[in-house]
């Protein structure tokens, strides 16, 4: 029953495919009917020529011709139809699966903690396309061809019929027990095998360090003993192979004996024609083999259903909010309230029945007040919550006590869309997509942002020359250096003109002469600024800056008034002079 549930929602979810899906199955009906058809040919043939009926042997031979051009034409059909079910299922599952990654609440992604996510999502839509392309077809199609062809071989000799499908599972089993121990053997040569590839490209990739720490002849060691159990492995999968092939083939002949020795029984007392039982052994591999195929689609569902299963998650996120409003921003109040904010990052199901003084904390009980325009620094050692501020100050995770509102409105009383338009984020490390550096600055038409507007901000970014030689990116932006890609997500937060910049760590792989212009337009803009930061250098020009610490701002205001009084803010200035 959850099987068939999961069912019903994968095929609403492929949309116009579930058409190519029907067809495909359909396909089956013509398949099973030619296979019927060449089967009694083969025993009709067969008799003719006992017979000695030559005058019919044209005809016959002609039907046999047109059977087997439609068989091929089936097999074609068939094909294309499989194609197109498996291409267009996993786009469709594809375009499914990113739309709810896209709309959930991105707390809700800790349920998928475990593993790669894109990979995991990758095998997940294959798995499951597949099997609408083949696998469930294919179920069906062998639920014909028991049906028909085994209606057939009954009409032909109900008793030989009824022992075939008991002497089968028995074949079945027997095969089973004998080819294994081969599966195990050959499951611990590919992981020995995988071991030693992998093993291989760690001493390929990190050669350098290998040499640098002086450790080759330890990697020397390892890569031998990976190698030796590599064979070893490979020779125990080769003895039994060798052992174990010809026992299978036996396995694979005894049903044959068994129809030509009954069969031959039934001749003999004159129970069934020769023709007939030609017809019947051909017609019986395909209806004996409906046990093993059942048995290993029914494995191959138990993959797909946990594929499905594993998007289904996904698919069943809780998205974001909807709903909200824009409000009106006066420049004369202040812009953002932070009110007794308390956040830690391990909140999500796994850890919601602890105390959140247990868990790995973010921000506790934080105040702050940003007036519009305004220029402040956040700086604390390392994880103080300084970039947590700036997550939540995004209005990409809500808190979990205390309120952060933006023109006196609460963040839930915004829209999403109106909230992030008066909000621009330049991370330190940028993610820019394949294009030019003017593209990653607009980013779409929906931004507004003219090819003139995104210049002018390149140029203030310092990043104007690339942009004017349309440097081409490709995907991870590899051709750019890092600094490059920090003045590239710069330029997009100038682009906008939001009244809200959060700056995390923006300048760190920027030259200082270079970093010391891009701060000075930063202050300059007319925009509010929150800019975390471990350069303290030029923190005379900041508006305020406040000190964190495990969570907190624990003190706020000029440079000279924490150098003053505040002695971590010494201590952090001294460190920063050191470096």
């Amino acid at each position: 029953a959850g099987g068939m549930g999961m069912f019903r929602k994968l095929f609403s979810a492929i949309g116009e495919i579930r058409k190519y899906f029907i067809a495909r199955c359909l396909a089956m009906f013509p398949k099973v009917l030619l296979q019927l058809m060449a089967g009694y040919l083969v025993g009709r043939i067969a008799g003719v020529m006992i017979e000695q009926a030559l005058g019919e042997l044209p005809r016959l031979l002609c039907v046999s011709l047109a059977v087997a051009l439609g068989q091929a034409a089936a097999a074609w059909g068939t094909k294309m139809l499989k194609t197109l079910v498996a291409d267009g299922a996993a786009s469709r599952l594809r375009v499914r699966t990113m739309e709810a990654l896209y709309r959930c609440d991105p707390r809700a992604l800790e349920k998928l903690r475990s593993g790669d996510l894109l990979t995991r999502m990758q095998s997940s839509v294959e798995v499951t396309a597949q099997a609408f392309g083949e696998l469930w077809p294919e179920i069906f199609g062998h639920l014909l061809e028991f049906g028909i062809i085994g209606g057939y071989l009954f009409s032909i000799n109900a008793g030989l019929t009824l022992l075939l499908l008991a002497f089968y599972p028995f074949i079945i089993w027997l095969q089973a027990k004998i080819t294994l121990p081969l599966e195990e053997k050959q499951a611990q040569m590919m992981q020995a095998q995988g071991e030693l590839g992998s093993l291989q490209q760690s001493m390929l990739v990190q050669r350098e360090n290998v040499r640098i720490f002086g450790i080759e002849n330890f990697m020397y060691r390892q890569y031998r003993s990976k190698l030796q159990k590599s064979r070893d492995a490979f020779l125990r999968f080769v003895k039994a192979y060798s052992f174990q092939l010809p026992l299978g083939g036996v396995m694979g002949v005894l049903p044959q004996l068994f129809l030509f020795g009954g069969g031959g029984w039934l001749v003999s007392r004159n129970r069934i024609s020769l023709p007939d039982l030609l017809s019947y052994i051909v017609l019986a591999e395909p209806f004996s083999a409906f046990l093993v195929n059942m048995f290993k689609s029914f494995q191959s569902m138990r993959s797909a259903f946990a594929g499905a299963r594993r998007l289904m998650e996904i698919w069943e996120l809780p998205e974001e909010r909807t709903g909200g409003a824009a409000f009106e921003i006066d420049d004369g109040a202040p812009l953002v309230w932070i009110r007794n904010v308390s956040f830690s990052y391990g909140a999500g199901d796994a850890q919601k029945d602890s105390e959140p003084s247990q868990r790995p904390f973010g921000l506790r009980d934080m105040n702050l007040t940003i007036g519009a325009g305004e220029k402040i620094a956040l700086v604390g050692p390392s994880g103080a919550g300084k970039s947590t501020v700036l997550k939540l100050l995004e209005g990409m995770y809500p808190p979990e006590s205390g309120s952060i509102a933006l023109a006196g409105h609460d963040y839930g009383e915004w829209s999403l869309d109106a909230l992030r338009r008066q909000i621009v984020m330049a991370p330190q490390d940028p993610v820019l997509f394949p294009g030019d550096i003017l593209s990653n600055i607009i980013l779409s038409p929906e931004s507004g942002i003219s090819q003139e507007a995104a210049m002018e901000a390149a140029e203030l970014a310092e990043i104007g020359d690339l942009a004017r030689e349309n440097r081409s990116i490709g995907q991870g932006a590899r051709e750019l250096s890092q600094g490059q890609r920090q003045r590239t997500g710069l330029a997009r937060a100038f682009a906008r003109g939001a009244r809200l910049m959060l700056l995390d760590e923006p300048f760190s792989a920027i030259e200082s002469d270079v970093a010391e212009k891009l701060q000075a337009r930063v202050l300059a803009c007319d925009a509010a600024v929150v800019q975390v930061t471990h350069r303290l250098a030029g923190m005379e020009r900041f508006d305020r800056i406040c000190v964190m610490q495990e969570g907190r701002v624990i003190d706020a205001g000029t440079h000279a008034e924490l150098l003053a009084r505040s002695e971590l803010y010494r201590r952090l200035i001294d460190a920063g002079e050191a470096k």
